[in-house]
């Protein structure tokens, strides 16, 4: 069965950010991000919740996102879990990235909200 998913459901701006490595000098490494790419997706609340960690409460919300078909030479989606999303100005982490709606018309991603 073929699941379809219109335009007018892709409604958000997403954007999928890299994670690249430079050499600091002194054997160390600096970490800074950069996008990847931006598309536009479907947004949908999986689950809300707060933690309690550190002495501090932290929100810790999954969200899963279907963004259009985008792969590399070996039929991969685009990102990874190594990556990280930012939508609506919030940085999410990349928990998976899988086809989804057969014929690798779509990329399902989970996101959750926090430190990663």
């Amino acid at each position: 069965m073929e699941r379809r998913l219109g335009r007018a459901a892709l409604d958000q701006r997403v954007t999928i950010e890299r994670v690249s490595r430079t050499p600091d000098g002194m054997g160390g490494f600096t970490e800074t991000w950069a996008t990847a790419g931006e598309c536009s997706a479907q947004v949908l609340p999986v689950r809300g919740a707060e933690k309690w960690g550190a002495m501090r409460v932290s929100p810790d919300n999954r969200m899963k996102v279907r963004v259009r078909w985008r792969g590399d030479a070996n039929g991969q989606p685009f990102c990874t879990s190594a990556d990280r999303l930012v939508w609506r100005g919030r940085t999410y982490n990349i928990e998976s990235a899988v086809p989804w709606g057969g014929r690798e018309r779509f990329i399902e991603i989970l996101i959750s909200e926090g430190v990663s």
